[in-house]
């Protein structure tokens, strides 16, 4: 198995940020980062972005891809 099907394989953010630093060499490409998306669940991304004031809030909880 390479490494961008270990990565897909993952089903928990939980798996992936313990694993995050192996997958650093991966091409961001379109599969990866929706698969990404997936582990990280819901979010709000907004803030003062003309001004550099980013937040990122995720919901805590259900942190398996295709639970409820």
């Amino acid at each position: 198995m390479n490494l961008k099907e270990e990565f897909l394989n993952i089903t928990s953010y939980e798996e992936y940020d313990k694993q995050r630093e192996k997958f650093g060499t991966l091409p961001r490409d379109a599969e990866f980062l929706s698969h990404l998306d997936k582990l990280y669940g819901p979010g709000y991304v907004g803030g003062d972005i003309a001004n550099g004031v980013i937040e990122e809030l995720y919901k805590p909880g259900k942190r398996h891809i295709g639970e409820e």
